[in-house]
């Protein structure tokens, strides 16, 4: 079977950071961009996403953030330290507003859902 690698994204969205490593580990020539979901991220996806960026992976936060400006904003910011590809917030207009105004890296794409 052939497939672009390039166009295939594996979600991660498990509640065991091992448990994602392991997947990205078993697939790591097969697949170069990975969706982490917010339970993932939240069992220290910041760094696991770090990880994965230093292997040259491509990455989509699936995180859906919604807050403050502010909060959106700062957030954002700090995101864009790991230059993820995508990043997900809540499609309310001043959620995207600040998502964008955020954003360091201007390569990474805000998805609104």
């Amino acid at each position: 079977m052939h497939f672009n690698t390039k166009k295939l994204i594996v979600a991660l969205d498990s509640e065991e950071i091992d448990y994602s490593r392991k997947i990205v580990t078993q697939l790591d020539s097969l697949v170069s961009f990975y969706k982490i979901g917010l339970r993932t991220f939240v069992t220290d996806g910041y760094n696991f996403a770090s990880e994965m960026k230093k292997k040259g992976k491509r990455i989509f936060l699936d995180l859906k953030l919604f807050d403050i400006r502010s909060t959106i904003v700062e957030t954002v910011a700090k995101l864009s330290d790991l230059e993820i590809d995508f990043l997900t917030v809540h499609g309310d207009p001043s959620v995207v507003e600040a998502a964008v105004m955020g954003r360091k890296n201007k390569e990474m794409k805000i998805l609104a859902v």
